[in-house]
């Protein structure tokens, strides 16, 4: 009798178990979906031309929108760039302690089997966005590098646009050029 109550003790354990974790994705879930509606509320009526982590470049009229800073307009002596600071590394280290008393419990082959070498990886890289004309700077996830730097070269093609206007064909510089053996009507 005593056997079957441990039984339903670890039944209830895993039942209660399951339900947290259930909770918790459902949680994840629902912080995800607040995020992306937030993302909308944010590009309501405009194009999203480029976007790192929270960060939208919105179109008309071009500016950024930060759920924390809220909407900064661009204009055209606007220039982005993207700045990276710190390390990655990682250290290995021997529990010495763990393997002298592995000798005194497991024999000889005590060392071997236990005090392993562990790995710490230590990141301190920061990553900023930096905008200027209007001065703005931005931390961004370090593992959004890549995505932070499409924004910034979207920003830069932006102010870019809005400093020359549109890129343009040169109607009266351009010349047809006919393929070979094609004469003409």
């Amino acid at each position: 009798m005593g056997d079957d109550l441990g039984v339903i003790d670890y039944i209830l354990a895993g039942a209660i178990l399951v339900a947290l974790a259930y909770g918790y994705l459902r949680w994840e879930a629902y912080k995800l979906a607040r995020a992306e509606a937030e993302v909308q509320r944010r590009a309501a009526g405009s194009d999203i031309l480029a976007a790192a982590g929270q960060l939208l470049l919105l179109a008309g009229p071009l500016r950024i929108s930060h759920p924390e800073q809220g909407d900064v307009a661009l204009g055209a002596a606007t220039t982005a760039s993207v700045d990276a600071t710190g390390s990655m590394s990682v250290t290995r280290g021997r529990d010495l302690g763990a393997k002298g008393a592995s000798w005194f419990v497991l024999g000889p082959i005590g060392p071997f089997v236990v005090g392993n070498a562990k790995e710490t990886t230590h990141d301190h890289r920061e990553l900023y966005l930096v905008v200027r004309q209007p001065d703005l700077v931005v931390p961004c996830d370090p593992a959004l590098g890549a995505e932070a730097r499409r924004f910034a070269l979207a920003v830069e093609a932006g102010a870019n646009d809005l400093r020359d206007g549109p890129e343009q064909p040169d109607l009266a510089t351009s010349r047809s050029v006919s393929p070979p053996g094609w004469t003409g009507s």
